[in-house]
């Protein structure tokens, strides 16, 4: 089995947008706007970081994050915007090594990272494996979900 993770392209919209809609049908705390999906992935793709892994050249997981800056400083880091995974490739490398590939892009440019899990589902154990390589600081907690 082949893992490669690499800087995703324009070139690699469709594979994109599949799994999104993917981890919509799974975890979806909203209902789906297409259009504005389809333009926001666009819109990393040319001034975000979007990584992209694949599993002997299939599409199997990815992870795009934006250049923020907080509400009360001009000092610029990363926020992940997606991290996912399609469940057949859950068990191999590609998660933990997008999640390292994340990382390492911080390191290059000198900033943090923040990555979040929005996922009502299997919380205390996506927890405990995003926690192997990033240091937890808070929580996301949301009222009105049944």
């Amino acid at each position: 089995m082949k893992v490669v993770i690499r800087r995703a392209t324009s070139a690699d919209e469709s594979s994109l947008i599949s799994m999104l809609l993917g981890m919509h049908a799974e975890i979806g705390m909203a209902p789906l706007d297409f259009k504005k999906g389809v333009e926001h992935v666009r819109g990393l793709l040319s001034d975000g970081i979007v990584f992209i892994g694949e599993v002997d050249d299939e599409a199997a997981g990815t992870l795009g994050a934006e250049w923020r800056t907080y509400w009360y400083s001009s000092a610029v880091h990363l926020a992940d915007s997606w991290f996912y995974v399609s469940p057949d490739y859950r068990k191999t490398s590609v998660a933990p090594r997008l999640l390292k590939a994340y990382k390492d892009c911080a390191l290059q440019n000198k900033v943090k990272a923040y990555i979040g899990v929005w996922s009502p589902h299997g919380v205390a154990a996506k927890n405990k494996f995003v926690g192997r390589q990033f240091e937890m600081v808070g929580g996301l907690f949301v009222s009105g979900i049944g």
